[in-house]
């Protein structure tokens, strides 16, 4: 090992500054090839560290001497310079609008993946005609329809369902997982609200939500909590157990 390598190696399992003639002595300790004369190898250490910490290049500078406090620097001492950690890159939201078609496909693929960690074995339809995923476990087989949205002006999420689709596929092993695509602290994140079509129509029912040509309502999110236009939280965020 070079022999700076080996004094950086020292200092910085240390954590704190030593003088040189004692980074010397365990230098010496480490390497039983430089001889047993202190002196001239703690002079060959200090005029090394000297040196690094006068390069022009600062990048390439890994000692640095100690202040005393009085505009100085503490006689020998020594320590290794500590450079920032870097930061954890956050990805840029992109500013220009994503094409629905990709929105809408990207939904799918992140219901798809999440689908498997749940233990359920998906499978994409080549058409869509309101269903989107198949998806068996334990001899059962559901059908999936993904709606994925961004916000909108009013920071809510809106969705539209064709109303004769809807009636083709109502049955209790229909579910509708709406995926709401959002930024959470400069960080773009997925949420999946699960509701089984027995349940938009329970909504449906009670007014809560619109039924005219289309099924359509919006999701409002307000202390992490999910609401279907403000009037009804959704029960199921995440958590794809409720498909059985």
């Amino acid at each position: 090992m070079d022999l700076m390598e080996v004094v950086f190696t020292i200092l910085d399992k240390e954590g704190s500054p030593l003088h040189y003639k004692e980074i010397a002595t365990r230098v010496m300790n480490f390497d039983r090839s430089l001889g047993d004369d202190i002196n001239k190898v703690s002079s060959l250490i200090a005029s090394k560290l000297l040196a690094n910490t006068k390069r022009k290049d600062k990048a390439s500078i890994i000692f640095k001497r100690i202040p005393n406090g009085k505009g100085g620097f503490k006689a020998g001492m020594y320590g290794v310079k500590r450079r920032p950690a870097p930061k954890p890159a956050i990805p840029e939201l992109i500013d220009t609008p994503v094409a629905t078609t990709f929105t809408g496909k990207a939904g799918e693929y992140g219901v798809f993946s999440e689908l498997l960690y749940w233990g359920y074995n998906p499978a994409m339809m080549v058409v869509d005609h309101g269903i989107d995923i198949i998806a068996s476990k334990d001899s059962e087989f559901f059908n999936i329809q993904v709606k994925t949205a961004n916000p909108n002006a009013n920071k809510n999420f809106s969705f539209k369902i064709t109303k004769h689709i809807f009636k083709n596929h109502e049955n209790s092993k229909t579910f509708y997982v709406f995926v709401i695509r959002r930024d959470v602290k400069g960080r773009p994140l997925s949420d999946y609200a699960i509701i089984p079509s027995s349940e938009i129509r329970r909504l449906m029912d009670l007014g809560i939500i619109s039924s005219g040509k289309d099924i359509s309502f919006s999701i409002s999110i307000d202390n992490n909590e999910f609401k279907i236009n403000n009037k009804h939280q959704v029960a199921r965020v995440n958590d794809f157990s409720i498909i059985r």
